[in-house]
């Protein structure tokens, strides 16, 4: 779940940990000659360190995803063609069409499924190589070295990317159904951990990651009717809305499972919610995207719809005012 910390293996002791920089998100697409565009997966964000053959991968907030994705692991070892190296970037579900399936990354994550989904680490950033870090290398020599440390094969690719004209990475992305793209300035260092408006990620479709607090049952065939979710403001869990469409079969028995374990006796919103039918409060650590119309003039979302869990966002990070996530 969002809140939980995994310890990660013995192999970090001789490493540094490093959090994943973070992209500024944007509605509007920045162009430049001195910008590199990049497709943005809707995976699941894994910075990986590699040593003498042994892999540790880890996503936001230190959690760790060594055992959940083996196959990558396992080509990651192949791919190496040094001894030590931190590398970031996202793993992918593709479906037999190769469109991404981000519900599926997570529920391999949260359940250790065989996930019938191809799984695929989509490498696009180098941070430290055989006892140097790369930190404050530009963007463009790091990528052009990244090349030059990884063999790409089944599981493991290098992200591919556009220089200057970001126009064709951005049909690949609307083609695929995604949401957006990112554009990076190609003489930026990497910042762990840090929001920095080096990197921008446009977003087409309007998403947030919010946090549930409950869900409401009754009335149609599923274990529950819809969740309710809000965010956090000053320390206080401020109800946003009741998210009632957008799930698959796969998507609402994970919910169903994990939400049945965080019930609590208490409304945990700072303002209880009218509720019109049966329901049940839970503890609210569990983050995750949805895609939304709009916002009503009291601040709650309209026309809502579920889009996958987010395990790998604490749910502290899920503030007010709604922004855009990356």
């Amino acid at each position: 779940m969002a809140s939980t910390q995994i310890a990660l293996p013995e192999l970090y002791a001789a490493f540094d940990y490093v959090e994943p920089m973070i992209p500024v998100v944007s509605e509007e697409l920045d162009t430049g000659a001195d910008l590199i565009y990049e497709m943005q997966w809707e995976g699941l964000r894994a910075v990986s360190v590699c040593s003498q053959g042994s892999i540790a991968i880890h996503t936001r907030g230190a959690r760790d995803l060594t055992s959940a994705f083996p196959e990558i692991v396992l080509s990651l070892q192949n791919a190496l063609e040094v001894n030590d190296v931190i590398i970031d970037g996202e793993i992918v579900a593709l479906d037999d069409d190769g469109i991404p399936q981000r519900h599926a990354v997570m529920e391999r994550w949260l359940t250790a499924s065989h996930h019938p989904n191809f799984f695929r680490y989509e490498i696009s950033d180098i941070l430290y190589l055989d006892g140097k870090w790369l930190l404050d290398v530009p963007l463009y020599k790091r990528k052009k070295l990244l090349r030059k440390v990884i063999k790409p094969m089944n599981h493991i690719q290098i992200c591919k990317y556009a220089e200057n004209d970001g126009s064709d990475i951005l049909e690949i992305s609307q083609a695929l159904g995604l949401h957006g793209i990112s554009a990076k300035d190609k003489f930026s260092v990497y910042e762990p951990g840090k929001t920095s408006p080096s990197w921008v990620t446009l977003k087409y479709a309007r998403t947030t990651n919010l946090v549930i607090g409950g869900y409401t049952f009754g009335g149609t065939a599923l274990p529950f009717g819809g969740l309710l979710v809000g965010a956090f403001e000053q320390n206080e869990f401020r109800y946003l809305g009741n998210i009632g469409g957008g799930f698959n079969s796969c998507d609402v028995d994970i919910l169903y499972q994990l939400l049945s374990r965080l019930h609590i006796q208490d409304c945990p919103f700072s303002s209880e919610p009218s509720l019109g039918s049966f329901y049940y409060w839970c503890d609210p650590v569990l983050a995750i995207e949805i895609e939304f119309g709009e916002l009503s003039s009291s601040g709650e979302i309209r026309f809502p719809l579920f889009n996958s869990l987010r395990p790998d966002i604490d749910s502290k990070e899920c503030d007010i005012p709604l922004r855009l996530s990356a």
